[in-house]
């Protein structure tokens, strides 16, 4: 990718949908709206469905193994994100995956605050174990606060006894809602989407008085122990770059294998603008051939 490529997008995400300010129903729509960067393919199913009372859909491309199934969680600080904004991104990790992808429309704050996003991500775990997919033929997949929120899961799955899926794809995860990574004020200047303020608004808005440190709402702070193999992709522009980096070596220490990828000089959830960037579609064919392997091994 070129310099004038990321500048493109970096200049079309400034002055695109306001982000930081407004209702949560504006902003909410503002969001969605940005969905338009990364259009759907015309070959592409969307099936709506309900698991564990939770409104989902299965995104299908064609020729998808009937034997794997990715669960999406999407991202949005737990407040915004719908199956609407995230729809081209996961249509193209369906595709890479070669595999069914289940995206989950949990429930946002601050309608409903924690931990009402992560009840329901169990909820739709156990909902498809119990209709007959096997664990080992599921991986997780979530960016920002659905990739925290897929660690969370997996953390709430294996303390309850669940089987452990085969993995998990996390693209920049937000893992720790209090904000403490070193590159929070580093590169608060170059992220394009995590503006100052937004982990407290969002964080707040979600937590509403429960401890930042809470391990199921910053899973940096639980005990990775005992999770399946992990790929992480994250930018060198963001904000929450450390959230990956000392998430990955916690697990590392823990003897959980992971695999961790930084795309310099990339936005928050670049993937999501894979319409436009190379990276984006690079990453998502990365974390394809990744889940294709970790499910052949399982």
């Amino acid at each position: 990718m070129s310099d004038q490529e990321r500048i493109a997008v970096e200049n079309l995400i400034r002055s695109g949908p306001d982000l930081a300010s407004g209702t949560i129903e504006e902003v909410r729509a503002n969001y969605d709206a940005m969905a338009a960067i990364t259009p759907v393919a015309s070959d592409i199913h969307v099936e709506a469905a309900t698991l564990g009372g939770v409104p989902c859909e299965y995104v299908r491309a064609p020729g998808a193994a009937r034997d794997r199934l990715v669960l999406y969680f999407h991202g949005g600080g737990y407040t915004i994100g719908s199956l609407t904004s995230h729809r081209g991104l996961v249509a193209l990790l369906a595709r890479a995956a070669g595999a069914p992808v289940l995206a989950v429309n949990y429930r946002l704050a601050p309608e409903h605050p924690f931990p009402a996003a992560h009840d329901d991500a169990l909820a739709v775990y156990r909902a498809v174990l119990e209709a007959g997919t096997r664990a080992e033929q599921i991986a997780f997949a979530g960016d920002s606060a659905g990739g925290g929120l897929a660690v969370v899961t997996l953390m709430r799955a294996r303390d309850a006894g669940l089987p452990m899926p085969a993995c998990a794809f996390l693209m920049s995860p937000f893992l720790d809602l209090a904000g403490t990574g070193e590159s929070v004020h580093e590169n608060a200047d170059i992220d394009v989407i995590v503006r100052p303020g937004m982990i407290e608004g969002m964080g707040g808005a979600y937590l509403q008085g429960v401890a930042t440190t809470h391990p199921h709402a910053s899973p940096l702070y639980g005990d990775p122990t005992g999770l399946p193999p992990l790929l992480v992709h994250v930018g060198t522009h963001e904000a929450i770059l450390d959230d990956s980096l000392r998430f990955v070596r916690k697990a590392a220490m823990a003897h959980v294998s992971t695999e961790l990828s930084v795309y310099p000089r990339m936005p928050h959830v670049w993937q999501m603008f894979s319409g436009m960037l190379e990276e984006g579609r690079r990453s998502l064919d990365e974390a394809g051939a990744f889940i294709a392997r970790q499910i052949g091994k399982a």
